[in-house]
């Protein structure tokens, strides 16, 4: 998603690169028209580790110039392999990340660098976006919980990347009141589970989780894969007004294999997060009146 260059009729925040313009133009798309909606699209980023600094970079790259980066970790030795160099070591990734992007004097990179749970401006933050895109390196869930929330709350759309060791998942790309929620998407994945009480118990700890150690097992170019598919498609959703090839499902990345399967997510019925009728109470055969059996018939 790198460009070589830089069409010379725009200047300045208006510009868009060469690749990007002849890629969009296929689908009828002016210079103009992309450039602006590029500029006007404001989109969060949490996490920027190998997944969350590829997305940043390549969205950065084709031409977003509004993106918020959230991440309260600092550079260290493991993520020079990530894509950090070794000049940022001892920042804070996203001080580092807005470094590199701001000084090109053509984006406008705001880093936040609290955790999600304690940041007192995320509802505003969640609010005012377009997209939300939660990543992680390691399995940890900490912010996915409080993600699906406020967006349900505030109708905003967002979709998640994450490593889950030798495994990949990109998906689901959420609507909020259309598609499956990330809540639906748990409690059926815990539903389908052989022991669903183990199930519930690795989600409890891996959204208490914010850090994890660092010798776990991530592997960059595995990351940098992830990275590049999310981003493809958010591109195809905010500038090609096309649907998501995530929506309403999760696609599994095998790392052994490099195999790539979809797997649908279904909206749960009475979801805790998402469903209209989750404080609706059960209706029970003996609170149906009389009247009401003899009218249907039953």
């Amino acid at each position: 998603m790198l460009c070589d260059g830089l069409r010379s009729e725009l200047s300045g925040r208006d510009r868009v690169h060469n690749h990007q313009h002849a890629l969009w133009a296929m689908q009828g798309l002016s210079q103009i028209e992309t450039a602006e909606r590029m500029k006007r699209t404001q989109i969060v980023i949490v996490d920027l580790g190998g997944i969350g600094l590829t997305v940043t970079l390549a969205l950065a790259a084709a031409g977003f110039m509004r993106i918020t980066g959230i991440d309260h970790r600092t550079v260290t030795a493991s993520d020079l392999e990530l894509g950090y160099p070794t000049i940022d070591l001892g920042k804070l990734r996203a001080d580092a990340v807005a470094s590199r992007l701001n000084s090109s004097q053509c984006q406008r990179f705001q880093a936040v660098t609290q955790e999600v749970q304690y940041l007192s401006k995320w509802d505003e933050l969640i609010s005012e976006a377009d997209l939300v895109i939660v990543c992680s390196d390691k399995m940890s869930l900490g912010a996915y919980e409080q993600t699906n929330q406020t967006c349900l709350r505030h109708k905003i759309r967002w979709v998640s990347a994450r490593i889950d060791r030798l495994r990949g998942f990109v998906g689901p790309f959420i609507v909020p009141e259309q598609t499956a929620c990330f809540t639906c998407f748990e409690l059926r994945s815990r539903a389908n589970s052989e022991h669903p009480s183990d199930h519930a118990a690795l989600y409890r700890h891996w959204k208490s989780t914010s850090d994890m150690p660092e010798d776990w097992p991530v592997h960059p170019s595995f990351a940098a894969v992830l990275g590049n598919y999310l981003t493809l498609d958010i591109q195809l959703v905010l500038i090609g007004n096309q649907v998501s090839r995530f929506l309403g499902r999760i696609l599994d990345v095998d790392f052994h294999a490099l195999d790539c399967r979809f797997h649908e997510v279904l909206k749960l019925p009475r979801c805790p997060a998402c469903s209209r009728s989750r404080s609706r109470p059960l209706t029970r055969i003996w609170d149906i009146r009389p009247t009401e059996l003899s009218i249907t018939g039953h």
